[in-house]
């Protein structure tokens, strides 16, 4: 396995630790702004006071959130696709797959979070004390629209952590539990190196994920560590 690629996916999963909480912590000003916004949406001079904080927000912390979001996971989409052929032909691949296709989407949403983030600063650009009352309709849509967004990716992120624990778990039963039993058959463990550290990798990328958007690896971890244990031999 590529040294540079898995040195890059633990640098991410470090990363990931570290953006979850820029996220969490731009998305809670911008939920306190939104209240200001939907409190005095009929006071002019009230909004066009918080609008420079809003535009502060969304440019300088959101979009830029963003621009590193589409460059990860568009690396990691792309490496990911090229461990299918690895897989192919047996029932892993089927996680592998899954694992991929979910990426995939996830990369989308980020495409589609950016875009609502970039018409919000249109907006707010635009934003003059005359027409108000007519922009902040349009605001609050794309609010709704970023926070279901959001959501969204939150549930495709449990879909990667459950087809990661599918996956390893798998792995285990059926390779390293196999290697436990065969412990002189250097040729099982010569064929089986590479899909045992890929299988890592995915590993890695569920953690990735789960560590940026807070879903939870407690229940995994145990039968985890112990893969990672067993396949730190190879």
């Amino acid at each position: 396995m590529d040294d540079e690629l898995l040195a890059r996916f633990h640098g991410y999963t470090q990363w990931a630790k570290q953006m979850h909480w820029n996220l969490q912590e731009a998305a809670v000003h911008k939920r306190e702004l939104f209240a200001i916004f939907q409190q005095h949406k009929d006071n002019p001079k009230v909004i066009l006071a918080q609008t420079e904080n809003m535009k502060s927000l969304v440019q300088k912390k959101q979009l830029s959130h963003g621009e590193e979001l589409l460059a990860v996971f568009h690396d990691i989409k792309e490496s990911q696709k090229e461990l299918i052929p690895f897989f192919q032909g047996m029932h892993a691949e089927l996680f592998v797959k899954n694992v991929v296709n979910s990426i995939e989407r996830m990369h989308g949403h980020a495409m589609t979070l950016s875009d609502v983030q970039q018409r919000q600063l249109r907006i707010l650009n635009g934003m003059r004390a005359e027409i108000c009352a007519d922009l902040l309709p349009h605001l609050f849509f794309l609010y709704e629209k970023e926070k279901k967004t959001q959501r969204t990716m939150f549930i495709e992120t449990e879909v990667i952590s459950k087809n990661k624990k599918k996956l390893v778990h798998h792995m285990h039963e059926n390779y390293i539990t196999r290697l436990q039993k065969l412990h002189g058959d250097a040729s099982f463990r010569e064929d089986h190196r590479q899909l045992l550290q890929l299988t890592y990798l995915i590993s890695l990328t569920g953690s990735i994920f789960g560590n940026l958007y807070g879903v939870s690896q407690k229940e995994e971890q145990g039968h985890e560590n112990e893969f990672l244990s067993a396949v730190a031999v190879f």
